[in-house]
């Protein structure tokens, strides 16, 4: 009788189920066929763009899911802030050439799917647009952090604060890299355990997951009662 020898997976191979099990974590049914989808997009544009050049972003250009994902996110950004003379036209202009620098730096063995990639980006991108214009009217930017501090106490409540872009943009701005991210986690996914988040995160022990969380969420609490 043979035997027949388990083949032994490969870093790559483990690194890329790794990366399935993660979105199936976090994502339903419908989210991780989009991520999966736009992942196969990209995929068809870095080997057109081997002939093509960068004429091969017409594959994401065109792409449906993608359109949807930038459409949704300048919704969100033209409703919170088209009455602070911040119009559609200036989040778009920057979203489209921030889109085309992800594309191109991103890669199939990278820790995350394009579709995660291209959400923070454009996000990251309209708050550098939002700083720069509120930069030129402080007493706007005081006006809202009135607001602010009311809707950071309701972090921890059954209230979430997940369309709030101000509070987003304050997180940007006082938050190291580590808490940004696991905060912003806690926000979008207010179901999940401290442990489940220190899992997302690197981060071994609940209690430290936390600890972050009360350190991030003390900076911004310190930085509106400074600016009101």
């Amino acid at each position: 009788m043979k035997l027949y020898k388990k083949e032994k997976r490969t870093h790559i191979q483990i690194q890329q189920e790794d990366k399935v099990e993660r979105i199936k974590r976090i994502y339903d049914d419908k989210k991780i066929k989009q991520v999966l989808a736009v992942e196969k997009t990209w995929n068809k544009y870095a080997m057109l763009r081997l002939d093509e050049g960068e004429d091969a972003f017409y594959i994401v250009f065109n792409n449906y899911l993608i359109k949807g994902l930038m459409r949704s996110i300048l919704n969100k950004f033209e409703s919170a802030w088209k009455n602070k003379r911040i119009f559609r036209d200036d989040f778009e202009s920057v979203f489209w050439e921030k889109l085309w620098r992800v594309c191109q730096e991103h890669s199939w063995n990278d820790e995350y799917y394009l579709y995660e990639k291209i959400k923070k980006a454009l996000e990251c991108a309209a708050y550098n647009l939002i700083k720069s214009k509120l930069r030129t009217d402080k007493r706007k930017a005081n006006h809202q952090n009135v607001d602010l501090v009311a809707d950071l106490e309701k972090i921890d409540s059954t209230f979430r604060i997940e369309g709030n872009v101000e509070t987003r943009l304050l997180i940007d701005q006082y938050c190291n890299d580590v808490e940004v991210s696991l905060i912003t986690t806690y926000i979008e996914s207010p179901h999940l355990s401290y442990r489940d988040l220190g899992r997302l995160h690197g981060i071994n022990h609940p209690e430290r997951v936390r600890r972050i969380l009360d350190s991030a969420k003390g900076k911004l609490r310190k930085a509106l009662s400074q600016n009101i």
